[in-house]
């Protein structure tokens, strides 16, 4: 998070989080994952939807990444 925000970004943040959750989280089924940049806040909003394993019902969290100093 030492970048500038920007949409590129953004997509990369998106990509590594998908990543890191097919290759280290057999349990969930990821459906979705938005990232989102707070300008304002030097922050990304990031939302993740996906299936637990043995589950019909989708889950959703938010939460936000912000660089601290």
């Amino acid at each position: 998070l030492f970048e500038n925000i920007s949409p590129i970004t953004s997509a990369l943040l998106e990509n590594e989080i998908t990543t890191a959750i097919q290759n280290y989280e057999p349990r969930v089924s990821l459906t979705n994952v938005n990232v989102v940049p707070d300008e304002k806040n030097n922050a990304y909003n990031v939302t993740l939807t996906f299936f637990l394993e043995n589950t019909a019902t989708s889950t959703s969290i938010s939460l936000i990444l912000e660089r601290n100093r």
